[in-house]
């Protein structure tokens, strides 16, 4: 057990060492500079540490993504935060349409399963956030897979994200002197690529959103982060 213990610390300080020394020698990104600028910087850091330096793959895979989703101007775009923008608008438009062609806006989905997994263990959960006066009652927000509650102290769960832009949250809070208003900070900040954090921009944030029913429904509050 002792022996098991120490070979488990030693990797996770090793992986700790490696991501420390990576960021000492990495740029920093600074998304108000075009994305090229900061490609160019990283391609010659490969350039001169190897392929098989730490983070090479996951940069590459960045980089393919992000070069094909540039503005006008050549810097990232918060996607994220457009895909909010319009499924605001989408629904603001169907308030003023016919019964029917609402109901196509806000139809309502069921689900059809699967309703397990085998890979148990699998994910990471950022925040857990308990309900005042029932300890049965909690939300869990995960990197990427949104924003689930149990009533029955974690028998069962339901997601309360399924339509947001992207499913990457990393904070809840709730407000303790009425339990059904809920905030939700979106992003997965601890996304790691590279030496910088968040500079997986497909995992971004659009902003920290309220929910005034417990979950069900959710709307901006305006707090927006430009990057």
């Amino acid at each position: 057990m002792k022996r098991t213990l120490k070979i488990l610390l030693l990797q996770i300080a090793s992986i700790v060492i490696v991501r420390y020394s990576v960021a000492q020698l990495m740029p920093d990104f600074n998304p108000a500079e075009p994305f090229s600028k900061y490609s160019k910087l990283m391609d010659e850091y490969y350039l001169l540490k190897g392929k098989d330096a730490p983070g090479y793959k996951q940069w590459k895979r960045q980089q393919w993504y992000q070069e094909a989703r540039l503005g006008p101007d050549g810097k990232i775009v918060n996607t994220t935060q457009l895909k909010q923008d319009a499924i605001q608008q989408t629904s603001a438009r169907a308030q003023n349409l016919k019964t029917n062609d609402a109901n196509f806006y806000l139809a309502s989905w069921s689900q059809l399963g699967p309703t397990s997994v085998s890979n148990d263990g699998i994910g990471r959960i950022n925040r857990i956030t308990f309900h005042p006066t029932n300890a049965s009652i909690f939300f869990v927000s995960t990197a990427g897979g949104g924003l689930w509650k149990t009533v029955n102290g974690g028998s069962s769960w339901v997601s309360l994200t399924d339509g947001l832009p992207n499913i990457n949250t990393c904070g809840v809070a709730i407000d303790y002197t009425n339990p059904n208003i809920l905030y939700l900070l979106t992003g997965d900040a601890d996304a790691f690529i590279g030496n910088v954090t968040n500079v997986d921009y497909s995992r971004r944030s659009f902003g920290v959103l309220k929910s005034s029913d417990g979950g069900n429904t959710w709307n901006p509050t305006g707090l927006i982060f430009d990057e």
